[in-house]
């Protein structure tokens, strides 16, 4: 619902939507009889000297009877076009909606493979913790440590992965939802 309100591209559509449905309108409204009012002022006279004042004022009705169907074209080209828009806004929401699913399950993922890279880190860093006990005590040798090691470290990498993997998502949600901006 949030990224229905605030995603720029649908809101634009729906702009124009109601730009195409204003036109339509306007079209159908020059059908209809109009009234004027007319005023002009002036001189008039045979020579310079004997000039005179002259006013004529009028009420002017324009009736719009015939103008060779042109305007009942313009106005079903105009609904055809808003048919169109109407399409479109619509194909958009559902495809932000299926962006907005997407990216949630994303997100979760990303937190659930959080998860799991946070616990393989526990678990390497008890494996590098009793490999260094039963060296000291003499039980193995320093081959264990060093793979206990190598296995923190690979923990240690997808654990980054993860995080990076997490914050990816929450910007994809984001940028779904429209509200890139309030990620600073």
């Amino acid at each position: 619902r949030r990224a229905l309100e605030t995603r720029p591209d649908l809101r634009a559509a729906g702009r124009q939507l109601g730009a195409a449905r204003q036109q339509v309108a306007a079209t159908k409204a020059e059908r209809l009889p109009s009234l004027g009012l007319v005023a002009a002022d002036g001189i008039i006279g045979p020579d310079l000297g004997n000039l005179k004042n002259t006013y004529a004022y009028g009420i002017q009705l324009s009736l719009p009877i015939f103008d060779g169907f042109r305007r009942g074209g313009r106005i079903e080209e105009q609904q055809a076009v808003a048919q169109e828009l109407d399409v479109r806004r619509r194909d958009l929401s559902q495809q932000v909606a299926i962006e907005v699913r997407a990216a949630r399950v994303d997100v979760a993922a990303a937190r659930e493979g959080l998860a799991a890279a946070r616990e393989r880190l526990r678990l390497g860093d008890q494996e590098v913790a009793q490999a260094r006990d039963r060296f000291r005590a003499g039980v193995s040798g320093n081959a264990d440590v060093i793979s206990a090691s190598l296995a923190l470290t690979a923990a240690r990498t997808q654990a980054i992965d993860a995080e990076t993997q997490l914050r990816n998502a929450r910007v994809a949600l984001a940028l779904a939802e429209g509200r890139v901006r309030e990620l600073r």
